[in-house]
């Protein structure tokens, strides 16, 4: 029962400062099975010239949700050019970078099975036609 499970996974995530993700099947008692997702981020520093002439406005964001769609394991995905200050006075500290990218997986192996799909490739082979530089990346458990 999840009642008598609740205070050792309170337990956990104080000492961890982690979010849990439950699998569905945990409650209903089919499952004890508690797992720690994967936040993956990219910044990537594109030519604006050439990357408006390899995508059309709105290609990469409608091609992420469908890859998010079609891959098992991706929990969400966000892609978008730097577009905000949040609030006045925001001071910008982005650098060079031009765009980034946020997913969450549900745990590593779901990440690796990401990055080595074939569609995820194919627009890795078309975002390199734009880098300035190489992107930064970053991987992080929550």
């Amino acid at each position: 029962c999840f009642c008598t499970l609740l205070p050792s996974l309170l337990a956990y995530h104080t000492y961890n400062y982690n979010k849990l993700i439950v699998t569905p099947d945990f409650f209903d008692g089919s499952s004890t099975q508690v797992v720690m997702a994967i936040i993956h981020v990219v910044l990537f520093h594109f030519d604006l010239v050439k990357y408006a002439q390899e995508f059309e406005p709105d290609e990469v964001q409608k091609y992420l949700a469908d890859l998010a769609n079609a891959i098992p394991g991706v929990l969400e995905m966000h892609f978008n050019e730097k577009n905000i200050s949040p609030f006045e006075g925001y001071v910008d500290f982005s650098k060079n970078y031009t765009h980034l990218l946020v997913s969450k997986h549900v745990d590593g192996a779901a990440l690796k099975m990401y990055s080595e799909d074939p569609a995820h490739l194919q627009i890795v082979e078309r975002f390199k036609k734009c880098f300035v530089e190489p992107p930064l990346r970053m991987d992080m458990n929550i």
